[in-house]
Parts: C-alpha cells; sequence; structure tokens
C-alpha cells in the first residue's frame, strides 16, 4: 500500500517549487534594480545606505521567513506512519521570525517585537511565539501551540482503540512597569481545547462492544500576580481561576454484535451523554532573602479549591446474552466533588564559610477529596416471544471521602574541598497519612453501609555525590546517589524500596572536541502481599540501566560533526493474581523487556561560502529478550524488537544576499521483528525558499 504514487508527487511537487523559487528570485531582482535605480535619479535624496533599507519608521528590522513544500510517500502501513510522525503532503511554514527593535529605546507603541514560529501547514504540530516590549511600561509574551495527534495500532487493544484530535493551547501574559524594582503587575490568560473522532469498547452484559466517539475538552485560566522588592525582601503573589468543561459524547452508528461469540447479548443503539464542568480557584504566594555571606531563604505557598459537577446519560437497546430483547436499558446520574488543596515548602541554606554550606528544605501537602452522586438505572425487557418481563430499577447513593496530609523534609551539607573536588550527603524524611470513609445506599430500599480506614506511613531516604575535576577544565565528574525509600499511595499498599546512582564525564582533550560519558542505574522494588486467601506475593521488581556517549567537534567555522550512543535495559516485573473457576485464585506474572539501542550522527559543513550541507543518520533497535524467553503459562510477557532508522541531507544555496533556496530529503524505515502488518518505509523530500530582512553579506 502507498500514498499516492511517488514519482508522480515528485515531479508536480518539485516542479511547483521551483516556480515558486524562480518567480520569488525574479521578484527580488527587480526590486533590486528598482532600488539602485531609484537611488540614482537625480531627485536630490539622499543615497540609500544598506542600513537605511532595513530601518523602517525608526525600527531596525532583522527578519526572515522560510516556506515551501513536504512530499510524503509511504509504502507499507500508513495508520502506523501515522500515529509515529503525522507528516502531511503540502505546503508548510518553515522556521520563520520577525524582530524590530529601536536603537535608543524610543519607540512609539513598543520598543522591541519578536515573533517567531515553525510547523504551520503540512507538519503535525506548529507554533508561534510573540514577544513585545515597552521599556519602563510593558512587556508581553504569548505562545500559541498546535498538535494533531492520531492513534491507530493493530497491536494495541485490538486496533479498537483509536483517536484523530487536534490539540490548541496557548499562553498569554502581561508584564506591567517590567523593570521597575519595587513593584511589578501581572496578568494572563491561557486556553487548551482538545477535540476530535476517536472509537473505543464498551463492556456490557459480558460483553465488549466497539463504540466511536467525539472527544471535546476546554481548560481555560485567568491569572493575576503582583511582585513586591523592598530592601532584598522579594515576594510574589498570583490568584487564578480555572475553568474545565467535557462534551464527549459516545455512540454508534450501526448495531453491534460484540466481540464474544458465546453470549447472544447485541446492541442496536447506544449513546452516551457525561458533560463535566470543573472550577479552580487556586492562589500563590512566593518569598525570597539574601542575606549576604549568611544564608538564602525562600518559601512558597499554593492552595487551591477544585469544584467539579457531572451528569450521566446513557441509553441503549439490544439484546442481553440471554436472547431476551432489550427495549431500553436507561442509566440516570449527577454527582459533584471538591477538592481543596494546600502545598507550602520552605528552605534555607546556610553559610558556614566559603567552603561549607547547610540546606534545609520542609514541605508539606495536604488536601481533602469529597464527593458523591445518584445512579438510577432502568431496565425494560421482553422474551423471544415479545412478552413483557418485570422491569428492573435501582436507585443508588454512593460518597466518598479521602483525606491525605505528608509532611517532608530534606537537609544536605556541600564541602567545596578544592578546586578540584566537591561533595555533598543528605537525608530525606517523608510521614504521611491517609483517611477513606465512604457511603453506599440503596435509595428505593435505604440499607446505608458505611466504611472507615486509615494509614500512616513513613519513608527514609539517604542522598549523596560529588562533582571532581581530575584534570581541571579538561575532565569533570558527576555523582550522584539515592537509596531508601519512595512514597506513591495511589499506586501500590507499601512502599517503594529503591537505590539509584548516576555518574556523568565531561571530557574536552581539545577546545574543539568534547566527549561526554554517562551510566545510570535504577533498582526500584514494591513488596507486598495480596488480601485472597491465603496471601501470596504481590510485588513489583522493576529494574534498569541506561549508558550513554556523545561527541561533539568543530574545528573551524565551515565544519562540525556531532554523534551519540544510548543503550537502555529495561526489566520490569509485576505479581498477577486471576481467579481459577472451582479453584479460587491463581499467580502468574507480568513481565515486560526492554533492550533498546539508539545511534545518531550529524555533521553541517560549508564547502563553499554560499553552500551548506546537512547530514544526519539516526537509528534505534529494541532487541528485547532475544531467544532466551521461556516462561510458563499465566505469564505474560511484554517483548517488542523493531528497528526504526531515519537518515536525512538537507543542502542550502545562498542565491542572493537575501534569499536561500532549501533542499531536502528524509527517509524512514520502521520494521518489527514479529511482523503483524505495521511495517513501513516513508520517503519525505522537501524544499522550501528563505526570505531575509536585514541580513548581511
Amino acid at each position: 500500500m502507498m500514498r499516492n504514487t511517488f514519482n508522480d508527487k515528485v515531479k508536480a511537487g518539485f516542479v511547483s517549487a521551483l516556480c515558486l523559487t524562480f518567480l520569488l528570485c525574479a521578484g527580488v531582482i527587480a526590486q533590486e534594480v528598482s532600488s539602485s535605480s531609484s537611488s540614482g535619479n537625480g531627485s536630490g535624496s539622499s543615497t540609500a545606505t544598506a542600513q537605511d533599507n532595513d530601518t523602517t519608521g525608526g525600527y531596525v528590522i532583522k527578519s526572515s521567513i522560510e516556506f515551501g513544500v513536504r512530499l510524503t510517500a509511504v509504502r507499507g502501513n500508513e495508520n502506523k506512519f501515522d500515529s509515529d510522525l503525522n507528516y502531511k503532503d503540502g505546503a508548510r511554514l518553515f522556521d520563520s521570525s520577525f524582530y524590530a527593535t529601536t536603537d535608543d529605546g524610543d519607540g512609539k507603541f513598543f520598543d522591541s517585537l519578536l515573533i517567531n514560529g515553525s510547523g504551520w501547514g503540512a507538519d503535525p504540530n506548529g507554533f508561534v511565539r510573540i514577544g513585545m516590549e515597552k521599556m519602563g511600561w510593558y512587556k508581553f509574551d504569548s505562545t500559541i501551540r498546535r498538535f494533531s495527534y492520531f492513534n491507530n495500532l493493530l497491536n494495541f487493544a485490538a486496533n479498537e482503540h483509536n483517536r484523530n484530535t487536534k490539540h490548541n493551547m496557548g499562553d498569554f501574559d502581561l508584564t506591567i512597569l517590567p523593570q521597575n524594582e519595587f513593584v511589578k503587575f501581572r496578568t494572563g490568560f491561557s486556553f487548551d481545547k482538545n477535540y476530535g473522532p476517536g472509537s473505543a469498547t464498551f463492556d456490557y452484559d459480558r460483553d465488549e462492544f466497539p463504540i466511536e466517539y467525539d472527544f471535546d475538552t476546554s481548560t481555560y485560566d485567568l491569572r493575576f500576580g503582583v511582585d513586591l522588592s523592598y530592601a532584598g525582601y522579594n515576594f510574589s503573589f498570583t490568584e487564578g481561576y480555572r475553568n474545565f468543561n467535557e462534551d464527549t459524547s459516545l455512540f454508534i452508528n450501526d448495531p453491534q454484535l460484540g466481540e464474544n461469540p458465546n453470549p447472544n447479548a447485541s446492541l442496536d443503539t447506544f449513546q452516551r451523554f457525561m458533560p463535566i464542568d470543573g472550577t479552580t480557584y487556586y492562589s500563590k504566594l512566593t518569598g525570597h532573602k539574601y542575606f549576604k555571606d549568611v544564608a538564602d531563604i525562600s518559601g512558597r505557598f499554593i492552595y487551591s479549591d477544585t469544584k467539579t459537577n457531572f451528569t450521566l446519560d446513557e441509553m441503549l437497546t439490544g439484546t442481553d446474552r440471554m436472547g431476551n430483547p432489550i427495549t431500553l436499558d436507561e442509566f440516570l446520574s449527577s454527582g459533584d466533588s471538591s477538592r481543596p488543596n494546600g502545598y507550602g515548602d520552605i528552605g534555607a541554606t546556610f553559610f558556614v564559610n566559603d567552603r561549607i554550606r547547610i540546606s534545609d528544605t520542609f514541605g508539606f501537602n495536604s488536601y481533602r477529596i469529597s464527593g458523591g452522586n445518584t445512579l438510577l438505572n432502568t431496565r425494560m425487557r421482553t422474551n423471544p416471544a415479545n412478552v413483557p418481563l418485570p422491569t428492573t430499577t435501582t436507585n443508588d447513593l454512593v460518597w466518598r471521602f479521602t483525606n491525605y496530609r505528608r509532611y517532608m523534609n530534606t537537609i544536605e551539607g556541600d564541602v567545596d574541598v578544592n578546586r578540584y573536588f566537591s561533595f555533598y550527603v543528605g537525608y530525606r524524611y517523608t510521614n504521611r497519612k491517609i483517611e477513606l470513609s465512604g457511603l453506599d445506599d440503596d435509595i428505593i430500599n435505604p440499607n446505608p453501609s458505611e466504611f472507615f480506614e486509615d494509614d500512616t506511613n513513613t519513608t527514609n531516604t539517604f542522598l549523596g555525590g560529588f562533582k571532581a575535576k581530575p584534570i581541571r577544565n579538561k575532565w569533570t565528574i558527576n555523582f550522584d546517589m539515592e537509596y531508601g525509600q519512595g512514597d506513591n499511595p495511589f499506586t501500590r499498599l507499601a512502599n517503594k524500596d529503591f537505590i539509584q546512582f548516576r555518574i556523568k564525564n565531561q571530557i574536552t582533550p581539545m577546545n574543539d572536541l568534547s566527549i561526554g560519558v554517562s551510566f545510570e542505574a535504577k533498582d526500584n522494588s514494591n513488596p507486598g502481599l495480596s488480601d485472597t486467601v491465603p496471601a501470596t506475593n504481590f510485588a513489583a521488581d522493576v529494574k534498569s540501566y541506561v549508558f550513554g556517549a556523545n561527541f561533539s567537534y568543530s574545528p573551524d567555522p565551515n565544519f562540525s560533526l556531532n554523534g551519540g550512543y544510548n543503550y537502555t535495559y529495561l526489566n520490569a516485573e509485576t505479581d498477577v493474581i486471576f481467579p481459577i473457576t472451582g479453584a479460587g485464585f491463581g499467580q502468574g506474572m507480568s513481565i515486560y523487556n526492554l533492550r533498546n539501542n539508539y545511534g545518531y550522527v550529524d555533521t553541517w559543513f560549508r564547502p563553499h561560502p554560499k553552500i551548506t550541507i546537512f547530514g544526519a543518520y539516526r537509528v534505534s533497535w529494541d532487541t528485547g529478550e532475544g531467544n532466551d524467553a521461556d516462561y510458563p503459562n499465566y505469564w505474560i510477557y511484554g517483548n517488542y524488537p523493531l528497528t526504526f532508522q531515519s537518515p536525512e541531507i538537507r543542502g542550502t544555496l545562498k542565491l542572493f544576499s537575501n534569499v536561500d533556496w532549501n533542499i531536502g530529503y528524509q527517509f524512514y524505515d520502521y520494521s518489527e521483528k514479529i511482523d503483524i502488518g505495521q511495517n513501513y518505509r516513508a520517503h519525505l523530500p522537501y524544499t522550501s525558499v528563505t526570505v531575509y530582512l536585514g541580513r548581511k553579506d
């Protein structure tokens, strides 16, 4: 399978690009000739200089815009290519910028304006950044980003969980009196919009049915703040409001028989609407003070209060697993929740002398989650002879409350032994407490059931590391290590015992050559027991090792060479408990192995003042467990050996002082060792023209 005809696309695309280049260059030549003629027409005006040509309205202008076309020709699985890269045919805006500034800061509306952007058009993502400033009065910064997300994989959820969405987001921030040393005012606005079609599955009556959905979420954020400084004390306060909405709908367009061939369940119609509306008010206060040669103290406190409301309306018709027609099965629900949250920390670094520093950071986090909902389910059926069966109705009330509190303190000492060696040691302590409570009740036949449980947990972690310079300005070694326990109340029933260390070497044998070598190791273990009878091991162990090496060589301004290699080893094992009909529970294991190699090399050189060439090769290959995998039944084994490589070459020809012509080609080759139809090869030629304003020879 191939996306259009490659040769036809190349011919048509490059002919169009060459015509565009010719027309643009002709326009530039005509403009230069016109400028030369007008400068010597005897009108009495002064001779225009190169600087004058780049000045408009008192602003010095420097700008570049690169636009062109990219073509894509894919042999193989196009859905996998789009899931990985999502490049499309057509015109695109490459890296472009516009910069205007005044020499003496006396611009009428602004003193500097910077606009840059990239990726608009045929790219899967793009951005625009705008920065504008008037010295002493205001500073404005904004960023708008766009992402096209596509996911359609044969080896994920039987190719039934897919998405093709657009994600747009932006941030706008304005500072009033940005250079004032005593007070600054800030305001900002952000948005986040995610929408598009997708597919999923719906579990119903011991079967699973493919469904479709229209994804639609949006978030808006408004904030105000002030910064105060006096006598070395710095304070910052921000007050904000955030609104979240989701209007995703789920449905089927045609009757569905389900994935399980044994039950008779089927769906004739299905739709679900579950609008969610949430608001968050938040406040943030920070402070900082530096006492010269004595201490450096900083702290912050963040408080937020989130409230959420939702409703559910789900209706379906079809047939249950017993073969009875369902005339209506409807779920109606409404509920709300709240989550006040407080987080704060304060840290102080004390300077014992020029070589010894002692720091201590204390932090706390506390939140409460409370919420509940009612659920009304009405089910109307007939038997196969179309005789009505009794209508069943359930009406439940559910309420849950979570109370979480954690304290954490880290103390650390840093010692600079001399200019060649320094080290640090530290200790981290955490203490958390969780309370869970709830209420379940039947509204039709009241029978309330309550529960309460709590837990307190502590962890201890030791830190250490050093920085050494065996050869000053030539070789630097950094080493960091942590050993102790991690604390995550949402994933495991016990602490995470871990040890991790990292060592990094930076070697500069000569001024134009830099070499880096690093190694990182992590060993995480989550011990635990299941709540089955009898109890069995229920643990998770993850071991990972990462080795990396890279170099950068730049002997002169016309040539550079870079390269690197990374090897990642990951072995994850998790106990699995599963039911066995008539025999209680059985124990298995879920295992995932990663043996990934990644290497790259790229070069840039200028063989002629008007020509620059860039070339690169990148390859990633995961060998997995190889042929050594031999596991017993009831073990879930994940192993995905594959190869992904991408060579690229790009050239730039300087046609005129302000015009460049770019041409390039990139190739992608994706290959899975166990071929399930997802392999592909993709050719991506592209060409563009860059026009500069303000560039000098």
